[in-house]
């Protein structure tokens, strides 16, 4: 908790581990949580249009137990995501979409042990 999962149509340039060890540490900090307990998940080469074009797009989903609640903060999120996907995936904002989604504390486990 959280679970970050980026779906991309093409194959990164860069180093995809670097990238995406910064990307969840980019995302514990802007959630205040231990890393610890962020996982993230890549799916390259997806069959993913946006708009009609195959150009290089992505799709980010983030699972979490709290999601930021002021539009300010779920905005803040939302910039550290578009900014790391620009800078180190070659993905424009305008080529993503980000899905923020809040579940209950029964519905997650970890350890043999659901939080609610």
């Amino acid at each position: 908790m959280p679970i970050i999962t980026l779906k991309i149509n093409q194959k990164p340039k860069q180093s995809v581990q670097k990238n995406l060890s910064g990307l969840s540490k980019r995302v514990a900090e802007s959630l205040k949580k231990s890393e610890k307990f962020v996982m993230v998940s890549l799916e390259v080469n997806e069959s993913l249009i946006f708009g009609g074009s195959q150009e290089l797009a992505a799709h980010v989903q983030i699972e979490s137990l709290g999601i930021p609640g002021s539009e300010e903060d779920r905005r803040a999120l939302g910039g550290v995501i578009f900014d790391y996907l620009e800078k180190y995936f070659e993905v424009s904002p305008d080529r993503c979409f980000l899905t923020l989604i809040d579940r209950p504390r029964d519905c997650w486990a970890y350890n043999k042990q659901f939080f609610g």
